[in-house]
């Protein structure tokens, strides 16, 4: 296994931000050749079309390569045309987009104007830890739309559109850590359902959306969460058990939102909070 660049650690290897994947090795601290054999590390991974050398386990990032790779129209910006959806992407019908990146680790597809993520796209993705979607304009997630993804550990979702999510978007992401939702236009949240399935989440963001109410059931399960965020919402108040089920809970936002007043002993059950009130939005 090659040693980790700098700021790495084993399995995170990534190629370079914004450049996606190139001809020859991916991998970095090894340079980027144009031999298709320069990449030394074991691999047993399909070769990208259109991309010659190793894919794995580097990011598939918006690039000329991944553009091919989606069979998306050049001259684009990104990774796809203004208000383009990834129904375009599919050469036909019963052909999955990624049905050749079974060992991808992280897929990246920001900034690409999304619309709409179409049904089965990331069936054949079981092994995918890192889902960057974010900065797109999509409305809606299809019900079960990530439920093949049972290995996911960060998924980004922020600075889109959505409006709501069904009540079982996450059920089937039993190894999510990092879920981001940040600066979308969620106005509330399913009862109880949502996020029950998330026992390993550590990081949540919802700052930004227009939440005025939370339901008193909404971050059951999650008893390992560490950090959430809801500022910069509407809420004018707070049920008094939504912590209960949050006892390793250490900071929490809640500013810029229409709070006057707290339950009695909402925090009761928070003894490793250290800082519950304003921080500015996130810009991760």
């Amino acid at each position: 296994m090659l040693p980790p660049g700098p700021g790495q650690t084993h399995g995170e290897l990534r190629a370079p931000h914004r450049q996606g994947l190139r001809r020859g090795c991916a991998h970095p601290g090894r340079g980027w050749s144009g031999r298709s054999d320069a990449c030394a590390l074991p691999c047993g991974c399909p070769r990208l079309p259109g991309l010659a050398g190793c894919a794995h386990p580097c990011t598939l990032s918006p690039s000329p390569g991944v553009r091919e790779f989606l069979s998306l129209p050049r001259g684009t910006r990104g990774c796809g045309s203004p208000g383009w959806d990834l129904h375009q992407a599919v050469p036909s019908p019963g052909r999955r987009v990624l049905d050749r990146g079974s060992c991808l680790w992280s897929l990246d597809l920001r900034d690409s104007r999304v619309r709409q993520i179409p049904k089965g796209l990331f069936d054949d993705l079981g092994s995918l830890g890192n889902l960057f979607l974010h900065n797109n304009e999509i409305p809606s997630l299809l019900p079960g739309i990530f439920d093949a993804l049972a290995k996911l550990t960060l998924l980004h979702l922020a600075r889109n559109q959505l409006q709501a999510l069904p009540p079982d978007a996450f059920a089937k992401l039993p190894r999510l850590r990092v879920l981001r939702l940040f600066e979308n236009g969620l106005q509330e949240l399913p009862d109880g359902m949502l996020l029950e399935k998330l026992s390993l989440l550590e990081k949540l963001f919802l700052d930004g959306n227009q939440l005025e109410s939370l339901p008193s059931e909404a971050f059951s399960g999650l008893c390992n969460l560490r950090q959430l965020r809801l500022g910069s919402n509407q809420l004018g108040m707070l049920p008094e058990r939504l912590f209960g089920a949050t006892p390793q809970l250490r900071e929490l936002d809640l500013g810029s939102n229409k709070l006057r007043s707290l339950p009695h002993g909402i925090f009761a059950n928070l003894s490793s909070l250290n800082a519950a009130g304003c921080s500015s939005p996130s810009s991760y």
